[in-house]
């Protein structure tokens, strides 16, 4: 067929022979895309997906013959099926992990989410009723509720919750100068607002930090337009009713918010699956 005569998408539908396609791949345990134009998402291909729960799809579109020699012909199989597991069983002995090539690549980062995981199975095993993960960034937080039956919660994630079910939208207002730029949060959220404030020097000037915090929430309201307001540190604990005195808005503070989210699970009788 004329790869030119036709587009990509379900408006090339009335030029394949759709019964025969499905037929055959919901006898195939195995689908593999080379055509130069994808059947990926045509009606053909929803349809097999749902019929067929054992086929397993690989969209390889544009791999030429030199290509396939490379990364296929050329592939030690058995060698590269048993990679993933020495990766695995090295990764797990250590904290720190890292990784070079000749290339130039030199990544290095610390295993945290491992660790994050054994405390909760930890927790579960000496008969506690719930996790927190007491850290605004969530960090290991969807690690750590791979294993467990019990509920794990994070600060920043119940909070934003908490928060939507307040208003349309907040601000975070962050300690460490907005250092939580890039993270993926809730389309309600305005803004992320700043303080030069380190974490680990938080009870050193409670005043002057409370200043801050309390000059970054009357922007907030006033410039974003917001009625609740989300502090981003687990320390900041018994200012947020003193900050929304000024701002006149509801302030929470992640580390009680977290607390009343678990404790209401646990009332629940909710676990994981």
């Amino acid at each position: 067929m004329d790869g030119n005569s036709w587009g990509v998408g379900k408006i090339a539908d009335p030029m394949l022979p759709q019964n025969a396609l499905s037929g055959a791949l919901n006898n195939m345990h195995v689908w593999i895309e080379f055509n130069y134009q994808w059947i990926l998402y045509l009606t053909v291909f929803d349809m097999v997906m749902k019929e067929n729960r054992d086929i397993g799809y690989i969209c390889l579109v544009g791999v030429n013959p030199d290509t396939m020699v490379r990364t296929i012909g050329k592939v030690e199989i058995k060698k590269l099926a048993e990679f993933p597991g020495k990766i695995a069983e090295i990764t797990q002995k250590g904290d720190h992990i890292g990784a070079a090539t000749p290339a130039g690549t030199d990544i290095k980062f610390v295993w945290a989410e491992l660790e994050t995981l054994r405390e909760a199975e930890k927790a579960e095993k000496k008969g506690y009723d719930a996790v927190i993960t007491y850290c605004f960034s969530d960090l290991g937080l969807f690690a750590a509720r791979e294993k467990p039956k019990i509920p794990v919660v994070g600060l920043r994630e119940s909070s934003i919750h908490v928060a939507s079910t307040l208003e349309r939208k907040f601000p975070i207002v962050d300690v460490g100068d907005k250092n939580l730029e890039g993270e993926t949060y809730d389309v309600k959220l305005a803004s992320i607002r700043g303080t030069k404030f380190l974490v680990l020097k938080i009870t050193m000037d409670i005043k002057k930090m409370g200043k801050e915090l309390l000059e970054e929430s009357k922007k907030a309201t006033g410039e974003d337009d917001v009625e609740v307001i989300i502090l981003s540190c687990g320390n900041l604990i018994s200012i947020g009713k003193e900050l929304q005195e000024k701002p006149g808005v509801p302030v929470l503070e992640p580390g009680p918010v977290a607390f009343k989210v678990v404790e209401l699970l646990v009332e629940l009788g909710v676990i994981s699956q």
